[in-house]
């Protein structure tokens, strides 16, 4: 078989390869290659090699299949292999010049095509190729004499067209003509004759006859690319540039990547004064070349031609970091910036903007307190490029020659009470700016969530029912609030206020989590981010008391007092015995002074049940206390002993819990310090009845009550009152406790020690109806 015209495929073989013969492995890989079943026939020559590794038949059928699929580099080592089996085969010889001519390797073509023509010195096909490479790699004298063996052999179309071809490269240009023509008298469609005598023809300076050769090339059924790029010439002898560029243009069209055509069509436009056209063009050739200097220079003079100097110089710039000796690029670069100076002269000064930090209306700029260094930032506005940057008198870095810069500087402002900066442009305009340094605060913003409330474990308590929510809060600050966010919706509030109040109703529907964001116009920022946790907080008849909150009061470090430990161990109990207990929502306070105290229960605690519909509320006092006159005192931390007025009179917790009263189904309050006194509550007798959780007057009818140790002024490190109250929580059997008999077995317990007198009762002017306040246990 002719293996440089064979179709090899593979058949997949049922019998063993041990039991079949290499001779009918390879009749079958023959006839898909015949029926162009390339894949299959290329897998069966591999079967046929793995059973005969000698065969050469199996390494050139192999070679043959991956050629025609294209897959060069794999053809071209089966041919190899097929050369080492036998040095003498010339036909492995021929494929792998003919392979070597496709990537452009000439040197390698033509070593093995004159191999393979040694080998066989009647193939024409061989002899053919072969001359095609010696022209490639310019040996003309050896192409000349080949091309005359070629006609005597035979005096077909393409060997006269390869005559002419070898002429055509000798400048021989009308013998070439004459070839050309032979050629095209044999074959009128052999299209590489009729383009072959548009060279000529052009080189000769027969300009219509070379046009009507490249029309009459494009009318043949295989068209040549090339085509567009000899006609581009001929019409751009003719002086018909707009004619060139249209041609140019389908051959870039055809091949996007072909750089000569593109340089060419860049130079055509430049004929015709189409600077604009030609930069695109010579920009593309630069970006695929980095080292292409030609095409920079070239697109520097059209910048120039446009009066596009800017462009001019920093492409002439470029050109001479790549070749700095070039002494035309450097006469061009300072012609160009001379011309860009003069026309580009003006008198304004530049504008310059801090944006780093805020400047305020009265032109100072916000410095936070505290950072040493300051990074400044900002930009510079002006026509001209900007020569210089001052900062207080230091200079700044900003880009050579640069047209609106930005800038950057670290500042040391020290002690510094102004700040002024300076820009000069290239033309010696100079700006001024002079601000006042004023220091701002650095703390974040403090969140205060009323409602719904978050408690000191980090959780806020939704009914499980509900799934839009009216967030409301407080923020705290020095400086004016900017920004509240709750959930990513923004929150309603009063910009100009100071510590302002907010809201805004969110959907908690499949939400985990309630963050609040709120920022000051410093740019301070605090989250506070709370889980949600949903529970039924209504009043039901498993829990008559509804959403039940307690509030701590713990004072234990006194300014003029003794400080104790007790109240926080207290406090501590407490929360561990009300843990098995329906309670909702726990406050605790510490430490708090008589301005403090005062506004918690008059105004805080105050819009926390209003804003969270608590139902029972249980207020529970440790710290030092004072009984004068018939009047109880809960001693602040920052109070003053013997003086009175210092203290805080509880009447005005009476008094702040009046205002939201009616808010309430039931109110406890619980003093482990000092009496409350008679102005305060109705101490209830000895008759006292213990009250029953099925008795529907006592869950369903308003309580106010109060229950003191009524003891020692002074509080204790070791309270038997709170240690009894916590154990009979923590111990009792039942679901459901009244205060009554936790006060029955505290005064109990209390008395025999004989060091208080615990009373209880109600607390006045509070609308008692009659009511109880009953501790529920946790559904277990």
């Amino acid at each position: 078989m002719k293996y440089g015209l064979l179709h090899i495929f593979l058949m997949t073989l049922v019998l063993p390869l041990s039991a079949q013969s290499p001779k009918k492995v390879l009749k079958a890989a023959d006839k898909f290659y015949q029926t162009r079943q390339y894949e299959d026939a290329y897998h069966q020559y591999a079967q046929a090699a793995e059973i005969d590794p000698r065969s050469e038949d199996a390494h050139m059928g192999m070679g043959n299949s991956l050629r025609e699929m294209g897959r060069l580099a794999e053809a071209y080592g089966d041919f190899q292999r097929a050369v080492a089996i036998n040095p003498k085969l010339w036909e492995a010889r021929h494929m792998l010049g003919t392979i070597d001519m496709e990537r452009g390797e000439y040197a390698k073509a033509l070593n093995h095509l004159q191999r393979a023509h040694e080998l066989n010195k009647k193939d024409l096909v061989v002899m053919q190729e072969l001359l095609q490479a010696q022209i490639k790699s310019d040996h003309l004298d050896k192409a000349e004499e080949l091309s005359q063996k070629l006609l005597k052999r035979k005096k077909s179309a393409v060997n006269q067209y390869l005559r002419g071809v070898v002429l055509d490269s000798l400048k021989r240009h009308n013998e070439a003509e004459s070839f050309y023509n032979q050629a095209r008298f044999s074959d009128p469609k052999l299209t590489e004759a009729h383009l072959g005598a548009a060279h000529a023809r052009l080189r000769q300076g027969k300009l219509r006859e070379a046009l009507e050769d490249c029309n009459r090339a494009l009318e043949q059924p295989k068209k040549l690319t090339r085509t567009y790029w000899i006609r581009s010439e001929v019409k751009t002898e003719l002086r018909d540039f707009h004619g060139a560029i249209n041609d140019l243009s389908a051959l870039i069209e055809a091949e996007p990547e072909n750089i000569g055509a593109i340089r060419q069509r860049a130079s055509v436009y430049e004929k015709t004064g189409q600077f604009e056209n030609a930069i695109p063009d010579w920009t593309t050739i630069i970006e695929g070349d980095k080292t292409d200097h030609q095409a920079l220079f070239r697109r520097a003079a059209a910048f120039e031609r446009l009066h596009r100097f800017e462009l001019a110089v920093q492409d002439y710039r470029e050109l001479l970091r790549r070749a700095p000796y070039d002494e035309q690029a450097q006469t061009l670069l300072a012609s160009a910036e001379s011309q860009l100076y003069q026309l580009k002269k003006e008198d304004k000064p530049p504008q310059i903007q801090v944006t780093s930090h805020k400047v305020n209306q009265l032109n100072e700029i916000e410095i936070p307190a505290g950072e040493r260094v300051v990074t400044l930032s900002g930009d510079i506005s002006d026509d001209s490029p900007i020569d210089r940057l001052l900062i207080n008198g230091q200079a700044a870095a900003i880009p050579r020659d640069s047209i609106n810069p930005h800038f950057s500087f670290d500042w040391t402002p020290g002690d510094a009470k102004e700040l002024e900066l300076e820009a000069v442009d290239i033309y010696n305009n100079v700006s001024q700016v002079l601000y006042r340094v004023k220091r701002t605060e650095t703390d974040a913003p403090r969140i205060r969530l009323l409602s719904p409330y978050a408690g000191d474990d980090g959780e806020v308590r939704i009914a499980g029912n509900i799934y839009d929510i009216n967030v409301e809060g407080q923020i705290f600050d020095e400086s004016r609030i900017t920004s509240i966010v709750v959930n990513n919706v923004n929150a309603s509030f009063n910009t100009s206020q100071h510590n302002p109040r907010f809201s805004a109703k969110v959907r908690i529907a499949n939400m985990e989590y309630l963050t609040v964001n709120a920022e000051d116009e410093y740019g301070n920022k605090a989250a506070k981010k709370l889980r949600i946790r949903r529970d039924g907080l209504t009043i039901s008849e498993d829990n008559p008391m509804g959403n039940t909150w307690v509030v701590f009061i713990e004072n234990s470090e006194y300014q003029s007092f003794a400080s104790i430990d007790g109240p926080a161990r207290d406090v501590n109990l407490m929360k561990q015995a009300f843990a098995g207990y329906s309670i909702h929502n726990t406050i605790h306070r510490k430490n708090l002074t008589k301005d403090e105290m005062d506004r918690f229960f008059s105004i805080e605690l105050r819009d926390l049940v209003r804003s969270n519909n608590v139902n029972s509320l249980l207020i529970w006092y440790a710290g030092h206390g004072k009984y004068i006159n018939e009047t109880g005192y809960w001693i602040p931390v920052d109070a003053r002993r013997d003086d009175e007025f210092s203290y805080f009179n509880i009447n005005l917790l009476k008094a702040g819990l009046q205002g939201y009263a009616k808010d309430l189904s039931h109110t406890l309050v619980i003093t482990d310090a000092c009496e409350s006194g008679p102005s305060f509550a109705e101490v209830t007798r000895d008759h006292m009845i213990i009250r029953r959780c099925d008795d529907w007057e006592a869950t369903h009818m308003r309580s106010s009550q109060v229950f003191s140790s009524a003891g020692y002024e002074l509080a204790s490190d070791n309270s038997q009152f709170t240690q009894t109250f916590a154990n009979l929580l923590s111990n009792h059997p039942d679901d459901c406790l009244p205060i009554e008999a936790v006060v029955r077995k505290v005064t109990e317990v209390v008395l025999g020690q004989g060091t208080q007198t615990p009373k209880f009762g109600i607390l006045s002017g509070m609308g008692h109806e009659d009511g109880t306040f009953f501790f529920i246990r946790k559904k277990r």
